[in-house]
């Protein structure tokens, strides 16, 4: 099952789920504007065409340990102001840099697309002091196995954790 397919899934059986699953996923209503998806092409060069996919179905979304940022329509943070922010508080300018923030995680480590489309993490503690951590080769990896699979505990506690035993059900981890 691919990633899309795996969220899609996700959005079908959503209202079936157990109350403690069910309260670790935040779906969002439809995807972004082409204006957003215009916008955030000419920003950052290039994109994945399998992040694009997401974004056209989902803008933004939250599973377990980490949020997915969105357009500024969004109920997610705004991919832009996760940007400025960064920007302001911590001296790191993502676009200077061509990453692109895609998600921040529960201890708002940031994680960003970098020029080769692979997924990298900004530990949001030591920032000035690291290169970011390489996660992923790529966004659909990272979904597929890091948020949703077999990689899953290296991101989350997996001991009593209802999310984490939904996705081994699914044969996913």
């Amino acid at each position: 099952m691919s990633f899309m397919e795996k969220i899609n899934y996700l959005k079908l059986i959503y209202l079936d789920l157990s109350d403690e699953v069910e309260a670790q996923i935040l779906l969002s209503e439809g995807g972004c504007s082409e204006y957003f998806l215009e916008e955030l092409t000419q920003n950052f060069l290039p994109l994945p065409l399998s992040y694009l996919e997401f974004l056209r179905s989902n803008d933004g979304i939250g599973l377990d340990w980490i949020t997915l940022y969105g357009s500024s329509s969004s109920i997610f943070p705004s991919l832009f102001s996760i940007l400025n922010l960064w920007k302001e508080s911590h001296n790191l300018d993502f676009l200077e840099l061509q990453y692109c923030p895609i998600g921040e995680d529960s201890g708002s480590n940031v994680y960003c697309i970098n020029k080769d489309g692979a997924i990298v993490m900004f530990d949001s503690e030591i920032y000035e002091e690291q290169e970011p951590c390489l996660v992923s080769n790529s966004f659909e990896t990272f979904i597929d196995e890091c948020v949703l699979g077999k990689r899953y505990p290296e991101f989350s506690f997996t001991e009593d954790n209802e999310f984490y035993d939904f996705l081994v059900k699914q044969g996913w981890a």
